[in-house]
């Protein structure tokens, strides 16, 4: 946007210049002010229940929370006021009130939004003479997350991400004032692809994940980042462990890729690298069986072995396949090894020969959905086979911004309304072979999916 469109804001005594419209907790942001908040996230439509950002503006009369309030040129706004500090402070003191004292025991100790901001603008006793309100703790919301309705301060961070970007309407508040709980539709479990995006949302320790619960501290993890193999879309993640053991995985933000959510594959099996039956020391077949030798004999055994295959057949006697989940650095220095020192080009990815429709295909983005007018899903459902990018297509579809068509033998499911022709296997190659001539107005010329 040109500096002309940009309209100016002056938050205590900074001076921003941001497109219409902006939030002004987001343009705070960008002069450097953090202005607190419990219910909004970047990804998620503001509501602003939480009242935890409210700002005074001038010329208007009464506090605004920043999370819902967008910027207009000339506004004049102050985060630091004894006023606004008084209101955090009864904002805390209230979402206090009920609040257990679990911090000792909680997993969500030292990365709590609520212990930090209370730490920060919080009141340093609580007032409250009688008894907590006890609502069931430890439940078992889903396989993989534990929920803990003492702690959760409604601000429906997870609410709103099943509705709002996993579009699956799973998790609903539950009751009216004091009693409002967090729970599924009709008791069921929380079966989604994406819950565990719920637990890195939730502000406070109410969504914990069960098998990461009581295994850590934050500040006694090391940290690693990483790309996740479980499919195509190479999700950015951070590998957090400890004495050598992976206790968890958690999203790392790239917006051209994953936009910073992560599927359950992709953040909860982990746990085969701990699995006994693994391989974890060389192995040597000897009289018909494994036996585990040192790596020295290891590599002198393969080393004989392709001396001898170099010998009798010479390079055309090797073939090397490079896993998918290889980084692009070990997949090259394998290449490498293979025409260097095996003296052999027969180097590959597949195992079944068969090649991409369309080498153009690889130049496509996953941010060009965000931009398409018509989305066309061939013979796959996405949420099973990239589901990070399923994501994508659930946001055009549930607002209506493309047109969704799937066509196949498999077929995805979404929550709104999208075009469906189930085919039987034989049948998509004549499908799509009418499709590009309606498409091309002409005579549909070969198709790349036909038989040989």
């Amino acid at each position: 946007m040109s500096e002309q469109n940009l309209v100016t804001v002056t938050i205590d005594g900074r001076t921003a210049r941001v497109p219409p419209g902006t939030l002004l907790v987001e343009a705070a942001k960008q002069v450097g002010i953090d202005i607190p908040v419990f219910c909004y996230h970047p990804k998620l439509a503001p509501v602003g229940v939480c009242r935890m950002c409210l700002v005074e503006i001038e010329k208007v009369p009464k506090p605004q929370p920043a999370c819902t309030t967008r910027v207009s040129d000339g506004m004049v706004v102050h985060t630091q006021t004894e006023r606004v500090a008084d209101l955090r402070r009864g904002v805390l003191e209230f979402l206090l009130l009920n609040h257990p004292l679990d911090c000792p025991v909680c997993d969500k100790g030292g990365e709590c939004d609520l212990q930090d901001l209370t730490f920060a603008y919080g009141p340093a006793t609580s007032r409250l003479q009688d008894p907590k309100v006890r609502k069931d703790k430890a439940v078992e919301l889903g396989n993989f997350i534990i929920l803990d309705n003492e702690r959760c301060i409604l601000c429906r961070r997870c609410v709103r991400f099943d509705d709002e970007v996993a579009a699956e309407g799973n998790l609903i508040i539950e009751n009216r004032g004091h009693l409002n709980v967090i729970t599924t539709m009709d008791g069921h479990a929380y079966n989604s692809y994406f819950s565990g995006n719920t637990i890195e949302l939730c502000p406070v320790g109410a969504l914990t994940s069960e098998p990461y619960r009581f295994k850590a501290r934050p500040w006694d993890l090391s940290k690693a980042d990483a790309i996740c193999t479980g499919c195509s879309v190479g999700c950015n993640v951070r590998l957090e462990y400890r004495h050598g053991q992976l206790l968890r995985i958690t999203a790392r933000e790239n917006e051209a890729i994953d936009n910073g959510w992560l599927c359950d594959r992709g953040r909860f099996n982990y746990k085969y690298l701990q699995n006994r039956e693994r391989i974890t020391r060389p192995l040597v077949k000897k009289d018909g069986r494994f036996v585990p030798v040192t790596w020295a004999e290891a590599l002198r055994v393969v080393a004989d072995r392709f001396k001898a295959v170099a010998a009798a057949k010479g390079g055309r006697g090797f073939g090397v396949i490079g896993g998918g989940k290889l980084a692009n650095e070990e997949a090259y220095l394998l290449a490498k090894f293979a025409r260097l020192v095996l003296q052999t080009n027969n180097v590959d990815h597949r195992v079944d020969g068969r090649i991409a429709a369309s080498v153009g295909a690889y130049a496509g983005r996953q941010t060009d959905l965000s931009a398409a007018d018509v989305i066309l899903i061939v013979d796959a459902d996405p949420a099973e086979t990239a589901p990070v990018m399923d994501l994508r297509i659930r946001y055009k579809v549930e607002r209506k911004l493309a047109k969704v068509a799937a066509i196949g033998s498999v077929l995805p499911h979404y929550r709104s309304r999208h075009a469906r022709i189930a085919l039987k296997p034989a049948e998509t190659a004549g499908v799509l072979r009418a499709v590009a001539a309606a498409v091309g107005g002409g005579k549909p010329g070969p198709c790349a999916a036909d038989p040989e």
